[in-house]
């Protein structure tokens, strides 16, 4: 089987977090939402995986390299297809079994009634559209308030992924190269990057998600927020509830 990711959406409601990539390579902890689908994808067997590019599809090919195949529209044939901007622990193999038991030419995933991005076409031969209903972890990032609400269900463990970092304390995980020496305060949930500058006197509250290679200034207090990685948050800053970012920085 293989499977086809559209990873073509710049994702206006993103915007300007989109102005250089796709919304499919918006972080989402220690990498973009589009890399913990493939993820998912190959732990169930699926390595034939095809990338629909539009919106900056060079961004994509840096991130992803030979390790797909790139497209411009969707290849016919039988695949699961699955929009890009989706964070999901979808258990691909139940789907695919419930997909040919049906008959159906074409399985649309639902979640709590609504359609949720997923979905598996047939092959030719085959007639109607099923609704699945999945109990799967499944939302579309499109917006800041998604982003941030994807990340924080990611931390609290509601979505099933493998996230990198040793959780050093209860709710509390540090990446490799990141120190929390100086800092006045840390109340988890918090999950910290790889290769992150804390200054002193900070004061970290969850949850909050701080990206791979971020600054965070001396003094600053943050909470309820993701900073995306290499971000820097200068000294003094209070942050509550916000999305912080460079765009430069996630190409």
């Amino acid at each position: 089987m293989r499977a086809v990711i559209l990873a073509a959406d710049r994702g206006a409601g993103l915007d300007p977090l989109t102005a250089e990539i796709p919304a499919a390579l918006v972080p989402v902890l220690d990498r973009p939402v589009m890399a913990h689908t493939v993820g998912v994808l190959r732990r169930h067997g699926i390595e034939d995986i095809a990338v629909v590019v539009g919106h900056q599809p060079e961004a994509v090919r840096r991130y992803f390299g030979s390790g797909v195949s790139y497209v411009t529209e969707i290849p016919h044939g039988a695949a699961v297809v699955v929009d890009g901007h989706v964070l999901t622990d979808l258990d691909v193999t139940a789907l695919l079994e419930a997909h040919a038991a049906s008959g159906a030419r074409e399985t649309v995933c639902v979640k709590d009634g609504a359609e949720c991005g997923i979905r598996v076409v047939g092959t030719e031969g085959a007639a109607g559209v099923r609704r699945h209903e999945v109990d799967c972890y499944c939302l579309a990032l499109e917006t800041p308030q998604l982003l941030r609400r994807g990340a924080f269900d990611l931390l609290e463990g509601r979505v099933d992924l493998p996230v990198s970092g040793d959780e050093v304390a209860a709710g509390l995980t540090l990446g490799e190269g990141s120190s929390l020496d100086g800092i006045a305060m840390i109340e988890p949930p918090v999950w910290i990057g790889a290769d992150v500058e804390i200054g002193e006197h900070a004061v970290l509250r969850g949850p909050l998600v701080v990206g791979d290679g971020a600054a965070i200034g001396d003094g600053a207090q943050l909470r309820g927020s993701v900073i995306l990685p290499g971000s820097a948050v200068p000294r003094e800053t209070i942050l509550v509830d916000g999305v912080a970012g460079i765009v430069d920085s996630l190409r």
